[in-house]
């Protein structure tokens, strides 16, 4: 496997070099644009560049950014492209800081069950999914998006009711945050789940009274259930719908949380057929050690794939109890949750990972999560103080001690924050951390920003809905779609929709190593773009959710055009 950036990917990038990029600024070479944008309201993220009304795009690169009258320079009659608009808002294309693209594309493979208000309606509508698709008897169905916070009692379900709608189908159903899985009986047969089973440490088999396994398994638990493995046809399918719904967002990069070697493998091959125009940022989640020796050095293919961070995990998800709280669940006295990793693993990674040049990028949720991460961290530094550890990445950060904030500004931690998640948890998070730890440190993104630590944004797709919109407004407001609560929950919380827009573009590129190659409109950078049907940074409230992807370019090509938009 080689990830060395092909020849003509380097060409690419000494083409715009500083020194024809200055003649360029200068007027004195004025090359024909391949496009120009025209009479926009062009939001550069740039501090050095002021916001302006027209680009100019040469191949892959923006040209210049300014004024309708200079732009108009650049273009060329019979090879320019020339856009233009009303008004309408141009920014730099979003950054997805934390997603699961395949995930998201087999999404629509399972039976979706995100909204649900009853273990029955999960239930209906997996038998209907079986019906509706003619699936034959013995055959695995599978489903996401259940969450038993929205039902009545927000008691997790049981295996005995789905075990006697479907009983001929092996049925296994993620919880919306994947952290949990609710089995039939048939299930817990096949992968011979009984009352005999050991308690495990890193995950959790719910049981009843009797000591009966009730068909939802937690966290590591999940793995004792062996699900069919998707065919390289299915995961190219996966793929192509995610990657074009991702256009439809206004999104050009996707920084992938949990990428295998063999998906990595898949994404070379697809490459070369010419399918990516996605900008891939991947994650590695298994075979470290391999990894790093298959893999020494680090490189871009055609700035389409960038593989240069591991994942590790070391708590679940709050919404599931899995997360690691230094104090009692307030819904569940003498329990904490637990731990998927302890110090010197993450210490142990760390050091090798750093050594091959990769970033660390931990999940952790739980406050005592957190802590231990931090820990591992600070003597990692403490025993190798000539390997500093790259740009280190907590993913979620969700719940932070009050003592844990300056520690994260010290040890110059990036937050991979889900804006979106505060505004979904927040119906039952105070039911599981009680309200003062929820004011003091849970879902705390204006207390990052000001404590000084860098965040980046994104939903966590498809656990949340991908679009950035929502999740932007759910930054900015700390409301839910509806506009509930109307004061926003927590709102000393908000974020400025600066910075959350910022979190979104040049601040997600920082977390990638990317931040001289894309996040800002400014010359040289390539030409990811998003063209929105109105100004989300000046607004009313209400109307950001109206706001509408018109247009999106990856590398000044244009890969969406809203059906709306007239030809």
């Amino acid at each position: 496997m080689n990830f060395a950036p092909k020849s003509r990917g380097l060409l690419r990038i000494t083409l715009w070099s500083p020194v024809l990029l200055t003649l360029v600024a200068a007027g004195c070479v004025v090359p024909p644009a391949d496009l120009v944008i025209l009479r926009g309201d062009i939001v550069t993220m740039d501090p050095d560049i002021p916001d302006s009304e027209a680009l100019c795009v040469v191949k892959d690169r923006i040209v210049y950014v300014g004024s309708n009258r200079e732009a108009e320079r650049y273009i060329d009659r019979k090879k320019t492209r020339v856009l233009k608009l009303n008004g309408e808002m141009v920014i730099p294309a979003f950054i997805e800081g934390h997603g699961h693209l395949l995930s998201l594309g087999k999404s629509r493979r399972m039976v979706s069950l995100f909204g649900a208000r009853s273990e029955e309606e999960c239930i209906e509508r997996t038998r209907k999914y079986i019906q509706d698709n003619k699936i034959p008897p013995n055959k695995w169905v599978t489903g996401k998006g259940w969450d038993q916070n929205d039902w009545p009692g927000k008691s997790f379900p049981t295996h005995q009711n789905l075990s006697a709608a479907i009983p001929g189908h092996p049925v296994a159903l993620f919880r919306v945050d994947q952290h949990a899985l609710w089995v039939n009986r048939k299930v817990l047969q096949i992968a011979n789940i009984t009352e005999k089973i050991s308690p495990m440490s890193g995950g959790e088999i719910i049981r009843d009274a009797a000591g009966l396994p009730t068909g939802v398994l937690v966290d590591q638990a999940m793995d004792l259930v062996n699900l069919p493995r998707d065919s390289n046809e299915e995961l190219l399918m996966d793929f192509e719908w995610a990657q074009q719904l991702c256009f439809q967002n206004g999104i050009v990069s996707f920084q992938d949380a949990g990428t295998s070697i063999q998906h990595i493998d898949l994404f070379q091959r697809w490459i070369d057929q010419g399918r990516f125009k996605l900008r891939l940022y991947v994650m590695v989640i298994d075979e470290f050690d391999q990894l790093f020796r298959r893999i020494p050095a680090l490189g871009l293919g055609e700035s389409h794939l960038t593989v240069r961070a591991v994942k590790l995990i070391a708590d679940g998800a709050l919404g599931s109890r899995g997360a690691w709280l230094l104090e009692d669940y307030s819904d569940r006295p003498g329990y904490r949750g637990f731990p998927l990793l302890n110090r010197q693993q993450v210490e142990q990674t760390l050091s090798a990972a750093t050594a091959a040049g990769y970033q660390v990028c931990v999940h952790a949720i739980g406050d005592a999560a957190n802590r231990m991460v931090l820990d591992a961290l600070e003597n990692h530094q403490a025993n190798n103080p000539n390997l500093e550890p790259l740009r280190f990445r907590i993913e979620h950060a969700q719940v932070i001690d009050q003592a844990d904030f300056d520690r994260l500004a010290k040890n110059q931690v990036i937050a991979s924050i889900q804006g979106v998640h505060a505004t979904s948890d927040m119906p039952w998070a105070e039911d599981r951390i009680g309200k003062e730890r929820a004011l003091e440190g849970a879902y705390a993104y204006k207390t990052l920003v000001e404590k000084g630590i860098r965040i980046l944004n994104g939903t966590d797709a498809p656990v949340e809905d991908l679009s950035p919109l929502r999740c932007f407004y759910a930054l900015v407001t700390r409301k839910d779609p509806s506009g509930n609560p109307p004061s926003g929950w927590h709102p000393e919380q908000r974020l400025s929709r600066e910075e959350a827009l910022r979190a979104y573009t040049i601040a997600a590129a920082y977390g990638s190593f990317e931040e001289e190659l894309k996040g800002s409109l400014t010359p040289g950078k390539l030409a990811d773009i998003a063209i929105l049907s109105r100004n989300i940074l000046i607004c009313p409230e209400k109307e950001i959710l109206d706001a509408k992807v018109l247009y999106t370019f990856a590398a000044g090509e244009e890969v969406y055009k809203a059906p709306s938009v007239q030809p």
